[in-house]
């Protein structure tokens, strides 16, 4: 039985790596306003996102098998110090990066609205920042 959480927290460590990988990237992309790359690492996030929930269900189905959970197998502890030290990880890199897309929101709101309401009567741009 142990063999078998063994491999699923293995796993579950492999794709949390991943994961902070991809979330290191989109930070890249969303600082270089990389849209095609941004979309790209989007689509690896949902499809990693669906093997981490399906590594979720096999967890259920060994506490449910045999009413263990992995309190209970004490040789697996590093494993799950590991497995516990990226979930906290990748939880303060997704707050941090949401900070970010606000703080990236709210500037560009400033733009667009001091761009509205511009009104330069010379100038070769119109209020909305297009080429006349």
């Amino acid at each position: 039985m142990a063999s078998r959480w063994r491999k699923l927290l293995e796993d579950e460590i492999e794709q949390l790596e991943q994961l902070r990988e991809l979330i290191r990237a989109e930070k890249e992309c969303l600082f270089r306003m990389d849209r095609d790359a941004l979309l790209r690492l989007t689509r690896q996030k949902e499809a990693l996102a669906m093997g981490l929930s399906k590594l979720g269900a096999r967890r259920e189905g060994l506490q449910d098998e045999n009413g263990d959970s992995l309190s209970d197998l004490p040789g697996l502890q590093p494993l799950v110090r590991r497995r516990n030290t990226l979930l906290q990880e990748l939880r303060r890199m997704g707050r941090a990066q949401k900070e970010m897309i606000e703080t990236q929101r709210e500037q560009v709101g400033q733009v667009l609205s001091f761009l509205h309401n511009l009104r330069c009567q010379s100038s070769t741009y119109d209020c909305t920042g297009k080429y006349r």
